[in-house]
């Protein structure tokens, strides 16, 4: 028979380690592949009750930059202060996750176009404002985000669709100069997106 000390113990210990297996260390948000697992979930339910759904991609502009210059503890540092702004500018019901390197995929249930849009452009509004204190530098450190919006159904009706969707249009942002926001209705069909190398984004 197991002890009471030992149940309790597990109580509340299984939770925590099942919550860690599920989010990304580096910026406390859910990880891609339980990520995954909520956004299919949420596109079936937008489908069953015919309800709208957008997804924002938001890329970190220049990662490597940050890295070359401070170190990449301050990259990380700027990864964690992003996700806190992600956090604080999306809506509670809203799923967020860092998707992986220097990307961040936000699900907004019952969102239309419109709403994914500005929502995605206070996103970029306040990680343009923020300064990320590291301390490799004596100044803060500024840092900006190029996003594209996706929306079901008018973009696409699976979720693996309306990554590819938000994606092309997040690298349309970064052609644009970054720092900007981009719905895929926008990007025309018959641009093929050739994705910048990792250095150059």
């Amino acid at each position: 028979a197991l002890s009471p000390l030992l149940l309790v113990y597990r109580a509340l210990t299984i939770p925590q380690l099942k919550r860690e297996a599920q989010t990304d260390e580096k910026t406390g948000l859910w990880n891609a592949r339980h990520f995954s697992k909520l956004f299919t979930t949420e596109v079936e339910r937008a489908k069953r009750f015919e309800r709208p759904l957008a997804v924002i991609m938001a890329d970190l502009d220049l990662l490597r930059n940050i890295n070359n210059t401070y170190g990449h503890l301050a990259g990380d540092a700027v990864l964690a202060g992003i996700a806190q702004i992600i956090t604080k500018t999306i809506r509670s019901y809203d799923i967020a996750c860092r998707f992986g390197g220097e990307e961040f995929c936000i699900v907004l249930p019952e969102a239309m176009p419109g709403d994914g849009l500005a929502i995605a452009e206070r996103l970029r509004e306040a990680v343009e404002a923020a300064r990320f204190e590291v301390a490799t530098s004596r100044t803060a450190i500024r840092a900006t985000m190029s996003l594209g919006v996706g929306a079901f159904p008018w973009d696409a009706s699976t979720p693996t669709d309306l990554i590819h969707q938000a994606d092309v249009a997040v690298y349309q942002a970064k052609l644009r100069g970054r720092n900007c926001v981009v719905c895929a209705s926008d990007v025309p069909h018959y641009i093929k997106m050739d994705r910048p190398p990792a250095e150059d984004r």
